[in-house]
């Protein structure tokens, strides 16, 4: 019993010994209950637009949630709660050595969110919402128009625009993604004609088209349609709605009772505010006068064509003296009738005087291009007096800028007046006419050119909803007008242009061409949704200021994640574990449909690592992903994401590194000079195996040698050498062991001087002889004893 009893105390001892010799490693490699699975959805927000978006990162976690390497292949089964918004894999695979995967999730059109859900055999399950969004809808679902201007140019045949824009579902700009033809009509041609259709380029917002003013009365309606797109309309008013009387102007106002001279009235079409507007259709004015033995219309009636604002009609005397009163009719127009006052003539050569008169008396640039002027010889006391031979009356304008006479007027013999026109050059101002002959006194007359309105330069936005698209939109027309009514420039009008913000790119100057009542103002705005105010400004004319909208129509704003918020070391290769999306300024996903978007990135402290240094969001993506290079150096870090047009942002993380335990063990313990030997190298981390971990083995080749060499852990955790001593000198062999993740980690195997036992020469190592082995060889002698006892005595054991 006391053989068996100091068997079993030594070999306890010898178990206790042993065990105060086992790796001391601090927590991250001690053994960790309770594994899980973690979700990380970078980024949580995506499109509801029926793209794919590889987006889900699974991660194996240990109970304090730090990353965790699997030692063998897990699978990883996936679910999505509300398949309406989208689905996901069924199953990812963590390979063995790493700590995550990522899986796909496929959104629908249907906005809204859903829980994606993991498990997998022997680790806690988890869950993580995501959430889908309309607002960037990258398809076009319908088309918008608006033609311009409106009212039109009063004149026919004159030119105006029709743009037909694309939309999404929301409303707002989108661009084509191919080429998109339009067709458009016109319901009224006689109002307004456009042209048949339209192609909006693939990669374009819009497309202009041309219409052309017919000058019929009335309301036209254009259409816009095309395949699969809903269609758009826009309504062109023009007609007689806003020419509402017919007014007569005497020139001159005093005609002989005898003779053939007559005079001449001016019946004019106006607005109820008695500004000159154009007609929209031939009228025929009747011409009544109240007493015909006085003044009597040569035709009893005339007609103002269309397009124009008035008619002259030849008055003739009725043979009597006095007052008689000129009424304009016409159905649908209300009469602004005049007195012409029949005298008299004189003969003699007594006093005469110089009479000048102009009709229409308030010329209107919107729908007048000249204004008729006479001049009159009367006697004293008003009454026509006329001349014996051709007189000629020479006149001038003080203003050329506003006007020139087609030549000087001539009064013909037994005539008291003749009569000329000022055409005009200019829209606004005011001029004096001076009237000289030859033994006359000099007369003056002032003409002003300016209606009620006025003759003014305006600011006409496109649209209410101008995107802010990084390209050339036509954002305005800058117009010449009189009241509401485009007034034909009969020259060239440079206007400058003015902007108080660099959210978009402004021309600085536009010109209105002769003959044409606007110019198209294309801005390239920059990218930025806000406010700005334009400013016009033309010489002679009034300052114009319009403030628009830019409406975000691109993303503005950096988004950037990294996947985890706590990251392991990278492999040489680098981690795809950095997320840069494209976001509006209300943090919500969006595409960038007009081009790619370059991003540039910035890792800080560089200690931590390294990154891309730049990533390209294709266009019509919503997010990309980039590489990072992290090292074992364990704190904290920042990726920092900037490009030109967009707000930067900045990620920030936590590094950790874990542990790794290295034992380097000997097969058999003894060997002999020239015998083989086995080195295995075992691998582990929180108590699990290593695999595929990379082992650099270290010797003295002048003494040793390695051969068979595993340069990388098996699934097991273990690498194996074969070493052959070759010299009787002290030896040691070392294995270094890296991997991404962990901290690289070396041991060493040391060999004493070589002795004899029994004969045979063999080399022990060196832990031969601490106190374990002292203990281990006790129990051996002890069991030699008993053995001997044993054959000798042939007695029992114990």
């Amino acid at each position: 019993m006391k053989g068996k009893s100091l068997y079993v105390v030594l070999i306890v001892v010898g178990i206790m010994l042993s065990a105060t010799h086992a790796p001391n490693n601090d927590v991250y490699a001690q053994k960790i209950d309770g594994p899980k699975l973690s979700i990380f959805i970078v980024p949580s927000r995506v499109p509801a637009d029926g793209d794919s978006y590889k987006m889900i990162y699974i991660a194996t976690m240990n109970a304090k949630n730090n990353p965790s390497v699997v030692g063998e292949k897990l699978e990883v089964r996936l679910s999505s709660s509300n398949t309406a918004v989208g689905t996901v894999d069924s199953t990812a695979f963590i390979e063995a050595g790493s700590y995550y995967t990522m899986a796909t999730f496929r959104s629908t059109e249907t906005a809204g969110t859903t829980t994606i859900s993991a498990t997998a055999t022997g680790y806690a399950g988890a869950q993580a919402s995501l959430i889908t969004i309309k607002s960037s809808d990258t398809n076009p679902s319908k088309l918008s128009i608006v033609a311009l201007p409106s009212p039109p140019l009063p004149q026919e045949g004159a030119e105006g625009i029709v743009i037909v824009q694309l939309l999404n579902s929301f409303g707002m700009p989108i661009t084509a993604p191919g080429d998109i033809k339009v067709s458009l009509t016109s319901s009224n041609e006689d109002v307004v004609k456009v042209d048949s259709s339209v192609i909006i380029p693939q990669g374009q917002i819009y497309a202009i088209a041309k219409s052309e003013t017919a000058l019929g009365s009335g309301q036209s309606t254009i259409t816009a349609s095309s395949d699969s797109l809903v269609p758009a309309t826009a309504t062109v008013r023009t007609g007689d709605s806003q020419a509402s009387q017919l007014k007569l102007y005497p020139i001159p106002p005093i005609m002989s009772t005898t003779g053939i001279d007559g005079s001449w009235v001016v019946i004019q079409v106006e607005d109820a505010r008695g500004v000159p507007v154009r007609s929209f259709k031939d009228i025929e004015v009747a011409l009544i006068s109240s007493d015909d033995k006085i003044v009597l219309p040569k035709e009893p009636a005339v007609v103002i064509r269309k397009a124009q604002s008035f008619v002259v009609a030849k008055m003739m005397p009725g043979g009597k003296e006095g007052k008689a009163s000129i009424t304009p009719l016409a159905e649908g127009f209300l009469s602004v009738p005049a007195d012409i006052t029949a005298m008299k003539p004189v003969f003699d050569s007594g006093e005469r005087q110089l009479a000048v008169y102009s009709a229409p008396p308030n010329p209107a640039p919107a729908a007048t291009d000249r204004v008729l002027v006479a001049a009159q010889v009367q006697a004293k006391g008003g009454a026509p007096a006329p001349v014996f031979r051709a007189t000629m009356v020479q006149l001038s304008s003080s203003n050329l800028n506003l006007g020139k006479f087609n030549d000087n007027l001539i009064i013909a013999p037994n005539d008291s007046f003749g009569i000329t026109s000022l055409d005009f050059v200019g829209f606004s101002g005011e001029t004096t006419i001076t009237a000289s002959a030859a033994n006359f006194q000099t007369k003056q007359l002032k003409i002003v050119v300016k209606d009620a309105a006025g003759s003014i330069i305006d600011l006409v936005p496109t649209s209410s909803n101008i995107p802010a698209s990084n390209s050339p939109y036509p954002a305005f027309l800058v117009m010449l007008k009189s009241g509401n009514t485009p007034v034909k420039a009969p020259a060239d009008i440079s206007v400058f242009l003015t902007s108080n913000s660099n959210l978009a790119d402004v021309p600085a100057v536009v010109k209105i061409e002769k003959d044409k009542s606007f110019a198209v103002v294309d801005i390239t705005p920059k990218g930025f949704p806000g406010v700005i105010t334009i400013t016009a400004k033309a010489e002679g004319f009034k300052d114009a200021i319009k403030t628009v909208t830019l409406t975000e129509f691109n993303p503005s704003t950096l988004a950037v994640f990294t996947a985890f918020p706590i990251l392991l070391p990278s492999s040489p290769e680098g981690d795809e574990l950095v997320v840069v999306q494209l976001q509006n300024s209300k943090g919500e996903p969006q595409k960038n449909t007009l081009s790619d978007t370059n991003v540039s990135l910035s890792l800080h402290p560089s200690s931590v690592g390294t990154i891309q240094e730049s990533v390209v969001v294709p266009k019509g993506a919503n997010f990309a992903t980039a590489k990072i290079f992290l090292n074992t150096i364990q704190g904290d870090g920042t990726v920092t994401v900037n490009t030109e047009g967009y707000k930067l942002a900045t990620a920030r993380f936590k590094t950790v590194a874990f542990p790794m335990d290295v034992q380097l063990a000997i097969q058999p313990a003894i060997i002999d000079i020239n015998q083989t030997a086995s080195l295995t190298v075992k691998v582990t981390s929180q108590g699990k195996a290593v695999p595929n971990a990379k082992v650099r083995w270290m010797y003295d080749a002048s003494v040793s040698e390695l051969i068979s060499a595993s340069e990388r852990t098996n699934e097991v955790g273990e690498a194996v050498a074969v070493f052959i001593p070759r010299k009787d000198v002290p030896q040691q062999v070392s294995a270094s062991v890296t991997k991404p993740g962990y901290i690289e980690k070396e041991t060493s195997l040391s060999f004493n001087d070589l002795e004899m036992t029994k004969g045979t020469t063999g080399v022990r190592p060196q832990f031969s002889f601490d106190i374990l082995s002292i203990l281990l060889v006790s129990v051996l002698v002890a069991e030699g004893i008993i053995v001997y006892r044993y054959y000798q005595q042939k007695k029992p054991l114990f």
